[in-house]
């Protein structure tokens, strides 16, 4: 190795680390986390507060970094990472995603364009360091790339919190699909951003420290690949297996048997008082009648994003579809919520019902304006189909389900929307659905023969 070579890449002297550069940006964006934290103490949300508590301890990442490496970070990749961190876990903790309909379309690229920032600029103070003859268009396709593939690695990982776990984070595949679409858009906006601030705002002195991290943070993982490559290789291998595995198993347990008692044609007309419940049984949530019909409620006030779903079965103990196909209709209303308060607006039928935990379900989204079909197996949502339907709060629309062995089909004020086949296990119990943040409300119900 040269001696001009050594130099470079010899850690510059203390002054040159610290010296007036105390990256105070990054600082204030840590504070105001711990005054969020504190907030949330205060206000006894305390999950609230374990969120962005875990925030303000991933932000501390580019000065254990630079402990740890006795490199600076550079101030823009200080500031870029904290602000991230900011966007996400004060997002989280507050739930603005849940409150603020598409903030998710704002914060999910906004992250990945400062990531791609820090990638880029990673990877431009490499190159810088060692003097790489690598071409800026292939620079930036490979920025791009990470982005775009550290945006798609969320959306898995959000798929595997929702199959496991019910999180309930991916609303529906249209949802996925323009958060995949917008973190595209980021991560190009974000390649393009760093590569002009890289060339007219960079000093010499942050290149060199920019390359001296990238190359201190990829040093130590080649090292892992190079002298234990193949194990990484079958851990990784049996990790994914595993979950694939897991996945695939925890559909697979018996469902509970439908009722032997097959359902009759009859029709519900909820009136306020205790009358309006009579031939229901309250599976999940709290229900009441009032001058709408009977209502999915929240006396608990939850917090946005917390809202649980209401299920009503309609005639207990009965099955229909045992011997013959079945419609199930209603009028269904969604009471559109206070500004701050939410935005949860579903409502549907349920067929199929074996027990709270086992069921389909055809529901009126009108926050993300989709119908779709889905099937709680064991508790755990699973997505079959849904088509874009516009609609909006405080108003009523006519949602039918037609069941005819393995044929769903369902309409929305006499329109057809969708028809599926193919679809098992749909004798059961028929209920109402709901998941509002205010009321869920449905009046004229009915099921007959098909």
């Amino acid at each position: 190795m040269s001696a001009a070579t050594r130099e470079r890449q010899a850690p510059p002297a203390a002054d040159e680390r610290g010296g007036h550069y105390r990256h105070w940006e990054s600082w204030a964006l840590r504070a105001a986390l711990a005054a969020l934290v504190g907030y949330q103490l205060v206000t006894g949300n305390r999950n609230g507060a374990t969120v962005v508590a875990i925030g303000l301890v991933l932000s501390l990442l580019p000065p254990l970094i630079t402990h740890f490496s006795h490199w600076r970070v550079p101030r823009p990749l200080d500031f870029i990472f904290t602000l991230a961190m900011v966007l996400q876990f004060a997002s989280e903790s507050l739930k603005l995603f849940e409150i603020l309909t598409y903030w998710d379309k704002i914060v999910h690229p906004g992250e990945i364009f400062l990531a791609t920032g820090v990638g880029t600029f990673l990877l431009l103070g490499y190159r810088h360091r060692h003097q790489l003859d690598i071409p800026d268009g292939l620079a930036a396709a490979g920025a791009m790339l990470f982005g775009m593939v550290l945006g798609a690695t969320w959306e898995l990982v959000e798929f595997a919190m929702d199959w496991f776990g019910n999180a309930n984070l991916q609303k529906s595949n249209a949802d996925t699909m323009t958060d995949v679409l917008t973190n595209d858009a980021g991560a190009i906006f974000g390649c393009l951003l760093a590569f002009w601030w890289w060339r007219h705002r960079t000093r010499e002195l942050e290149k060199d420290q920019a390359g001296a991290i990238a190359d201190w943070l990829t040093g130590r993982l080649s090292r892992l690949f190079c002298e234990h490559g193949f194990a990484v290789g079958v851990v990784v291998a049996l990790a994914i297996a595993g979950l694939i595995f897991a996945g695939w198993r925890m559909d697979r347990e018996p469902l509970p048997p439908p009722s032997a008692i097959p359902g009759q044609p009859a029709s519900w007309q909820f009136t306020p008082g205790g009358s309006g419940q009579a031939g229901t049984a309250v599976l999940l949530g709290d229900w009441q009648t009032d001058a709408r019909g009977i209502c999915r409620v929240n006396p608990e006030n939850s917090q946005p994003g917390s809202e649980q779903m209401g299920l009503l079965a309609l005639a207990p103990g009965a099955s229909y579809g045992l011997d013959g196909g079945y419609v199930l209709a209603a009028d269904i209303y969604a009471e559109r919520p206070p500004l701050g308060a939410g935005t949860a607006m579903a409502t549907g039928l349920a067929f199929g019902v074996r027990d709270a935990d086992n069921f389909y379900l055809v529901h009126l989204d009108a926050t993300h304006d989709i119908l779709s079909l889905e099937r709680y197996l064991h508790g755990h949502k699973r997505w079959v189909v849904e088509q874009r339907v516009r609609t909006r709060g405080n108003e009523w629309h006519a949602l039918q389900v037609t069941v005819e062995g393995d044929r769903v089909a369902a309409a929305v004020d006499g329109r057809p929307i969708f028809e599926q086949r193919g679809i098992v296990d749909t004798a059961g119990g028929v209920a109402l659905w709901s998941r509002v943040t205010t009321a869920g409300c449905f009046a004229d119900a009915q099921v007959r023969q098909a």
